[in-house]
């Protein structure tokens, strides 16, 4: 089947191609899922407002304040869009329209005062890269969940998982990326921040630009420079911070994982997200092991293979099961 994300963004659009409905429909036919989210996409895009008499600009501003509102509703009723592989490919097609209008619009005319607010999640296995409404860009990997809000005086992320952010720079508008264990503070740079549920430590590398890392209760700050890494870990109230090849840690947006000296619990929670399996292994066994590699796009059986070429482990595949022994 054709490309499906591009084909409802076309049918949305109003720029079909000759077979799109026919596509589209037998798409939709699949599953109630796929019904399910076509529809509600359809009613976001085609939501008018009830106002008389606007000129052609003063619509299309008024449809996209409109918007705006409809995904604050989405949040309050809490519903909340987990987007798969197709979804995510048409939402960011869909986002993308929503986005430019409000660039173009703004440029032209006084700026929306309303807050603007936009949610998205991904599952194990999963990895996206998505344009937010302020025009910066970000990269999420797998289990990662991530708001978006801003009002006139700041831009404010919270995030549970990981992701990197190229922040469009605006001095007076400051980009924050709060974790729970401690924040970023930005006003257009490119990093990478990681803070996973249930996990102590949060990290952050910065490539280009200048950040600062606020810590829980905001009693101190820290400079970030480019080139270096920050970690810190909310049980000890501790953190390292220290110079990096920092490009090494958003390699997984090319399906590239590189592993320091990594414990191996940590090794395992970071397969089980981005492969979408389950491991199950005894602890004691590997609580002094460490790893040292790069896994390139290999497939689950070809990755375990090659961990066990530097870790003796004998393992056994069921399904999205992995059973090291």
């Amino acid at each position: 089947m054709k490309d499906i994300s591009k084909i409802i963004a076309r049918k949305l659009l109003n720029s079909k191609q000759h077979d799109d409905d026919a596509i589209c429909d037998q798409w939709e036919q699949t599953t109630k899922d796929n019904t399910t989210f076509l529809h509600l996409m359809s009613d976001f895009w085609r939501v008018q407002p009830k106002v008389e008499k606007l000129d052609r600009q003063e619509e299309l501003r008024e449809r996209l304040k409109v918007r705006l509102t409809a995904s604050s509703r989405l949040e309050y009723t809490g519903k909340v869009i987990r987007l798969t592989w197709s979804r995510i490919a048409v939402a960011a097609i869909f986002i993308g329209v929503i986005i430019f209008s409000s660039v173009y619009f703004t440029k032209q005319m006084m700026p929306v005062k309303e807050d603007s607010f936009f949610q998205i999640a991904t599952d194990a296995g999963q990895r996206t890269q998505m344009t937010l409404p302020d025009g910066s860009k970000v990269w999420l990997n797998a289990q990662t969940n991530l708001l978006y809000k801003e009002d006139k005086n700041t831009r404010q992320v919270t995030l549970e998982g990981e992701a990197y952010f190229e922040v469009k720079h605006a001095a007076d508008f400051p980009f924050e990326v709060e974790t729970g264990n401690g924040k970023v503070k930005v006003t257009g740079t490119k990093f990478m921040v990681s803070h996973y549920q249930g996990s102590a430590i949060t990290e952050a590398s910065l490539l280009s630009g200048k950040i600062k890392f606020a810590f829980p209760g905001g009693e101190k700050e820290v400079d970030v420079a480019p080139g270096e890494r920050i970690v810190f870990n909310a049980n000890l109230k501790s953190y390292t911070q220290k110079t990096y090849d920092v490009k090494t840690k958003i390699l997984w947006r090319e399906g590239i994982l590189v592993f320091d000296k990594e414990a191996f619990s940590m090794l395992i929670d970071k397969l089980e997200r981005y492969y979408a399996v389950t491991i199950d292994y005894p602890e004691d066994k590997f609580k002094n092991i460490h790893y040292t590699g790069t896994i390139n796009n290999l497939r689950l059986e070809s990755l375990m293979e090659f961990i066990s070429l530097t870790i003796p482990m004998d393992y056994e595949i069921k399904n999205r099961r992995v059973i090291i022994r």
